[in-house]
């Protein structure tokens, strides 16, 4: 199959289905010709048909546009219900690509291959041969591919569960694509601030959201109704710097506790949930650390080998000789690393 395309088993002949194509760098969807913020009026230039090939088949193609600019992607398949693409049409598949102009591929990735078109090591999280690099750097022979690729994840994990957060939006800790995801919230009933009329809508544990794709009110009864930002809920803190994610949303209007059960997760909110879609230097550095630390605590101390001894003698006479001194200090700049990196990164922090 062209490098170009991408397959879609629907399992029902005769369809109409489209693709909407979103950037993730910008939020920009393309038009045909470009790229441009999301305007309803402007909805029926951003379908890109998806034909049944071969006829009968089941199976339905989307090809990049020749015109596409390269990026990467949320590719956002639909099935047509009308005669024109409307806004209304349900959403049936959802996938992330890279498009380099002549080829769609998988984001992500690990190595220092890297992942999408202009990725640099923060957009993606840290994995074994980063590690291995890391510890190169302190003179320190890597393991075994298995040994790093747990040890790494392991700190990153570790990491995240310490800050309360998921710092990679997009990613899964091994790199694994992570589409947009809804969650569901009881309706706000606390002020936003004293002399507001909205309620604050708190996203909780993990709860920065690094895109914001829509907020629908889906009550047990009624219908579905997609609020608008700018009418029903604006995105919080307003004062967040560049590149920091929305915390809580301000939410009109505003309920009364105790909520009616007919309400309970009546309040869709989705998109990429993450504190950005690039890790902080700082913060990549503590992973790699976290990593290093888990490593060791699992090779030495985990094999009885007692740090600060410069040979060790195990079954059968296998012997290893090591640099106490070194590795000692190592162990404590690491632990210093990640031991200033969670306060000044967790999620109780401003911002």
């Amino acid at each position: 199959m062209p490098a170009n395309t991408e397959p879609l088993d629907w399992g029902v002949t005769g369809q109409n289905l489209y693709t909407l194509c979103r950037s993730r760098t910008s939020g920009f969807y393309f038009n045909g010709a470009g790229m441009e913020a999301y305007s309803s009026a402007n909805y029926t230039n951003y379908d890109v048909a998806m034909p049944e090939t071969p006829a009968g088949s089941r199976i339905y193609l989307f090809t990049a546009p020749p015109a596409l600019p390269p990026d990467d992607y949320d590719f956002l398949s639909r099935l047509r219900s009308g005669a024109t693409p409307a806004e209304s049409d349900p959403p049936i598949s959802e996938i992330v690509r890279t498009w380099d102009g002549t080829t769609l591929s998988i984001p992500g990735g690990g190595g220092t291959s890297g992942g999408g078109a202009g990725s640099t090591r923060y957009e993606r999280y840290p994995d074994k041969d980063d590690l291995t690099a890391f510890l190169s750097d302190a003179n320190l022979t890597a393991p075994g591919a298995d040994q790093l690729e747990i040890a790494i994840q392991a700190g990153i994990e570790d990491l995240e569960n310490q800050c309360m957060r998921h710092f990679l939006a997009g990613f899964d800790i091994d790199n694994m694509v992570q589409n947009a995801v809804g969650r569901r919230y009881d309706p706000a009933t606390s002020r936003a601030g004293t002399g507001s009329y909205g309620a604050m809508l708190d996203f909780g544990d993990y709860g920065d959201l690094a895109r914001l794709d829509s907020v629908i009110y889906m009550p047990a009864s009624g219908t579905p109704q997609t609020w608008v930002e700018g009418q029903q809920f604006r995105p919080m803190p307003q004062s967040a710097l560049p590149g920091r994610p929305v915390r809580w949303l301000e939410i009109y209007p505003f309920w009364f506790a105790p909520t009616h059960p007919s309400l309970w997760g009546s309040v869709q909110v989705t998109g990429l949930w993450g504190y950005a879609t690039k890790i902080r230097p700082d913060v990549w550095q503590a992973m790699c650390a976290n990593g290093a630390l888990m490593l060791f605590s699992r090779q030495f101390r985990g094999a009885g080998v007692p740090i600060g001894l410069k040979s060790w003698t195990g079954p059968q006479g296998i012997r290893k000789e090591y640099d106490a001194s070194m590795l000692t200090a190592r162990i404590k700049e690491w632990q210093d690393i990640v031991a200033t990196t969670i306060p000044q990164n967790g999620a109780w922090s401003f911002g």
